[in-house]
């Protein structure tokens, strides 16, 4: 029994007044508790068999940890009040009583070295009581009943999970790579409140939920493939035949060092790429309202196994709402306003190293997002009829990483006139292309807008565009860090670091969109728009007044969000230990409004100079009491100087472009430091800004501000 723990409290309380006959209180609260933990001991069959990947196999036979908890929590308050001759005749006794019992299931298992197993169970019923006191025999059994049933539940939460290392490290051929594939599933079951019914007498029903949840981590290390082949391990780590480098004090001479191997410098370049690692993940998940069977085991009703095994375990297959409804465990009222529910959230990430040489590093990344969501009313029609997909919409958005550089240092003006030249050739294209007959695109349909708009801002051709908007490959951003400069005799001699940066990063991203209503009016609409359908077809409807064809999606907005952060920067320590920054920055905003037909454009530029150095010991340039002093401590200096162009306009297609904000900024701070103490320290700065609008409601605003700061620290 030293795996269980039992606790058990009671507590109960009477009370009677003048106005109150009897007040009894009573409350029951227990507990059981069942943990079992083991160390991991594994199977290994095949130990001494030649092959790794099959010598290596292991089996763990016995779950690492196991716990089952049960509470239990009753309360019962009866109410006994007198009448107004101080007797009990004709006034009913009220009662307020629950009764919980709530389960608790947790297993470990590590299933062998590289897969690892979990589970976890969460319960929590009611244990329905006859209205009153439990005084017949009657009302005794049917609580009775209710515990043989563990209760009536009102939430089932199940969660299930593996991790699996693959056995990458097992084979010569794969052991520089190695990955993660993670499985998680879930199924929830929400109770609507007791016994709820519409009109009709028809049971509304309950909530289920599954959820299922994919990812893989990767990792391709490429030094560790170089280092395989000997050629390749020679360049890749080979160090060059040491010089003795050694002189007497006061050698002026020069060292003369031998220029690089050729061959090895030549290797060390094709070997550029140092590794990759990629992340991958699916979350998907499906919501069933009305269902009307109760949780078991695993969460399928013991007679009926709904919902099934297959949706417990996390299946996305849409055709769940049609089985439920044919085997009986739907509600079938025409009146339930919980739509049935499908949701997919789809990541992608990779990001590399690449080193040219070990002066000369290359961060390349790119991501991918998108979600999904699709939902429906799945209900009767009528009265005791068939069940129907009514009102279905499709819905989500997206985003990925991009190269949009090309028009990135065009005149903006230019870019938005080549949009407004694109939508011809879009136009004609489309026409071609249309599905509709009776129906046509004009100039400013949002099938035409949207490919005409990413041709002109990506630098794609108009002619070769493709008409959806949603791209699946991610594009790679960058950082570059060159050290290279140090190398350089005039360089070394005034430098200790001199490193130049480069950043650029650009998103294109599609804002929330969700299917147009004519495309959902059918009977069978519902099959073009669920997850597994296309996401973005061609018009194929068109509006009876205008004729104008009206797209499945409808958009809100197109955009690009591109950094050059910085464009060009320079930071560099002098040999007296001066620190000298300089950036360029450069970023834009630019998104297609498709409710108004708008370009929202936003840009800044902007250039910053920095200069820092400490001093010690510090020559006071002035005389103290006749006599020349030092400053003891560090003194610091720091100085920022930052000028900003910023503006933001609103361009139209078939009127002039405005500013709609926009200014100059001007930023210089200088500041001094000194620490006099471990607790006292003192600054003096001063801050110069001014900003100079561009546009007519703003004002020209300026300030200065300076003073001395005095610091002092009670901490110990």
């Amino acid at each position: 029994f030293s795996n269980f723990t039992f606790s058990y409290a009671y507590a109960e309380m009477l009370r009677t007044s003048h106005l109150i006959a009897e007040y009894q209180q009573l409350s029951h609260r227990g507990n059981v508790l069942y943990s079992y933990s083991n160390s991991s001991r594994y199977l290994e069959p095949f130990k001494k068999f030649p092959f790794e990947l099959i010598r290596d196999f292991n089996l763990n036979l016995l779950p690492s940890s196991l716990m089952v908890r049960l509470d239990m929590d009753r309360s019962f308050i009866k109410t006994q009040l007198r009448n107004s001759e101080f007797t009990t005749v004709g006034v009913a006794p009220q009662f307020e009583k629950y009764w919980f019992f709530n389960r608790q299931y947790a297993l470990n298992w590590n299933l062998t070295k590289s897969v690892v197993l979990n589970y976890n169970t969460q319960v929590n019923s009611i244990i329905d009581e006859p209205i009153g006191d439990l005084d017949t025999q009657q009302k005794r059994d049917s609580v009775l009943i209710s515990l043989r049933a563990l209760g009536r539940a009102r939430s089932f939460d199940q969660q299930g999970g593996m991790v699996w290392r693959l056995p990458l490290q097992k084979s010569v051929l794969t052991d520089w790579m190695n990955a993660d594939y993670s499985h998680r599933i879930g199924y929830n079951y929400f109770a609507n409140s007791y016994d709820i019914r519409d009109s009709l007498d028809l049971p509304f029903g309950n909530i289920i939920k599954n959820t299922r949840e994919r990812s893989i981590n990767g990792k391709v290390d490429f030094v560790a493939l170089y280092n395989r082949i000997k050629a390749l391990r020679w360049a890749n780590n080979g160090n060059p035949i040491g010089k003795n480098v050694a002189r007497n004090p006061g050698d002026d001479d020069d060292i003369l060092i031998s220029p690089k191997n050729a061959l090895r410098s030549l290797t060390r370049l094709l070997l550029t790429l140092r590794g990759i690692q990629v992340n991958y993940s699916i979350n998907e998940s499906t919501t069933l309202p009305g269902f009307l069977p109760n949780p078991g085991l695993l969460g399928m009703n013991s007679q009926s196994t709904a919902p099934g095994f297959d949706f417990i375990s996390g299946s996305q297959n849409d055709q769940i709402r049609f089985t439920a409804g044919e085997n009986g465990w739907l509600s079938k009222s025409i009146v339930q306003n919980i739509p049935f529910t499908q949701t997919k959230q789809e990541k992608f990430s990779y990001i590399t190293q690449l080193e040219p040489n070990k002066d000369l590093r290359i961060q390349v990344e790119g991501n991918y997002n998108k979600g999904d969501n699709y939902q429906e009313f799945f209900r009767p029609k009528t009265v005791n009829g068939a069940f129907a997909s009514e009102s279905p919409i499709r819905s989500g958005n997206y985003s990925m990483s991009f190269l949009s550089f090309l028009t990135a240092f065009d005149d903006p003006a230019l870019v938005f006139e080549k949009f407004r030249t694109n939508r011809s050739i879009l136009l004609n294209r489309l026409t071609r292309a249309k599905l509709a007959e009776g129906g046509d695109y004009n100039i400013n349909s949002q099938d035409v807008l949207i490919p005409s708009f990413f041709a002109a801002y990506s630098g794609v051709s108009a002619n070769d565009v493709k008409y959806s908007p949603f791209y699946n490959l991610p594009l790679p951003n960058w950082k570059v860090d060159y050290n290279g400069l140090n190398l350089l005799p005039w360089i070394t001699k005034k430098f200790s670091s001199f490193t130049i940066t480069h950043m650029y990063s650009s998103t294109y991203s599609v804002g929330n969109f969700v299917s147009a209503l004519e495309y959902g009016q059918l009977a069978n609409d519902f099959q073009n728009l669920t997850l597994n359908s296309l996401l973005y077809p061609l018009s194929s409807r068109f509006d009876p007044d205008t004729k104008t064809l009206i797209p499945v999606y409808v958009m809100s907005t197109i955009s690009f969000t591109e950094r050059f952060s910085p464009l060009v920067g320079v930071n560099a320590i002098t040999k007296s230990r001066v620190s000298l920054r300089f950036e360029y920055n450069q970023d834009r905003n630019v998104g297609l409004n498709l409710s108004n037909n708008q370009v929202a454009e936003l840009s800044n530029k902007d250039l910053t100079f920095a200069i820092g150095f400490t001093k010690a010991n510090m020559l006071i340039p002035f005389k103290i009491n006749g006599r020349n002093v030092r400053l003891p401590n560090d003194l610091r200096f720091n100085c920022n100087l930052t000028i900003r162009d910023t503006r933001t306009l609103q361009r139209k297609l078939d009127a002039e472009t405005i500013v709609t904000q926009g200014f100059y900024n001007f930023q210089f701070r200088p500041q001094i430091s000194y620490a006099i103490s471990d607790k006292l320290s003192v600054t003096a700065y001063f801050d110069k800004m001014f900003n100079n609008p561009l546009v007519s409601n703003s004002f020209y605003r300026s300030t200065v501000a300076g003073g001395f700061q005095i610091r002092y620290s009670l901490s110990e």
